[in-house]
């Protein structure tokens, strides 16, 4: 090799070096530095029958919690005929004192009251402004047992249509009232937002109406993080329309259904074609936005 040639490629390749050792150590400093800001540490360990708390609220609090879990677990493991989960499997929770302490710990993504990441179910209690402070928890943790106890596969409007029927369904002293609506819960705070004409085809053309064609194959027609809340009315009123509707002409039909990965080909194979089952569902629709 050309002597001078070599001179130049010595000096470059230790530069390189240089560089990458460089880009490794900026990389060590933010990762470091992430985990550092979001750690988190709590003050109690507590458990129930089927869920095991890491919780910086009060000991109180902590078990009003775990009483909730609770209520929602047999609910849900009754409404779907599962077994329940061996002793030593217990589902796991993680309660802050604030949402600014859950936010430090979970800062993505930015718009979460609470939030399922496997294993745990991670949720806020600030009871001096939140008058229900363990509804967001109920809504995560019914995506905790889809995946966790039933082990759903389901489309998006089906898992979070499903966690909005068990989150908005009304719970008094220890029982869950399944499919009736508690009017102070997510997304039924939104209904009379749509603003509809009473005109199913009006609507659809005016985009206050997503075509259930769309829902089921979980095409997003509309920017999602500009309509949240037109999605989750969607994908909640179906559900709740399926399970609830027409005297319950639906519910086993869908049952089945979510039972494997679905899109309109099998949901007109079980429950029927998608034309007919609109206006039904729209009117449902409008029945809920009156009453609420």
């Amino acid at each position: 090799m050309n002597k001078r040639l070599l001179n130049i490629l010595i000096p470059a390749n230790r530069r390189g070096k240089k560089r990458l050792l460089i880009d490794l150590l900026l990389v060590a400093v933010v990762f470091g530095g992430y985990f550092w800001y979001t750690h988190w540490t709590p003050a109690h360990k507590l458990e129930s029958e089927h869920y095991r708390a890491l919780s910086s609220v009060s000991i109180e609090k902590t078990r009003d919690a775990l009483n909730m879990a609770e209520t929602l677990y047999q609910a849900y493991t009754a409404f779907w005929d599962v077994k329940a989960r061996r002793a030593d499997k217990k589902l796991l929770l993680k309660i802050y004192s604030s949402r600014k302490e859950f936010k430090r710990a979970n800062p993505l993504p930015a718009w979460a009251e609470a939030i399922y990441r496997t294993p745990y179910c991670h949720q806020y209690i600030d009871a001096e402004s939140e008058n229900k402070p363990y509804h967001w928890m109920v809504h995560e943790a019914t995506h905790q047992l889809n995946n966790q106890v039933s082990q759903f596969t389901l489309p998006q409007w089906a898992e979070e249509g499903i966690a909005c029927y068990f989150s908005t369904s009304r719970m008094d002293d220890g029982k869950m009232s399944l499919g009736v609506i508690d009017r102070d819960t997510y997304p039924i705070w939104w209904l009379s937002s749509l603003g509809l004409s009473g005109d199913l085809s009006r609507d659809k053309a005016d985009k206050k109406i997503i075509s259930i064609r769309s829902i089921v194959n979980d095409e997003k027609l509309l920017k999602m993080n500009q309509h949240v809340n037109l999605y989750y009315i969607h994908w909640f009123s179906l559900v709740h329309f399926l399970l609830e509707g027409e005297q319950g002409k639906y519910r086993e039909a869908f049952m089945e259904c979510v039972k494997t990965p679905t899109g309109l080909k099998t949901f007109e194979e079980n429950i029927g074609p998608y034309q007919i089952i609109e206006p039904q569902w729209y009117r449902h629709l409008i029945r809920m936005i009156d009453t609420f």
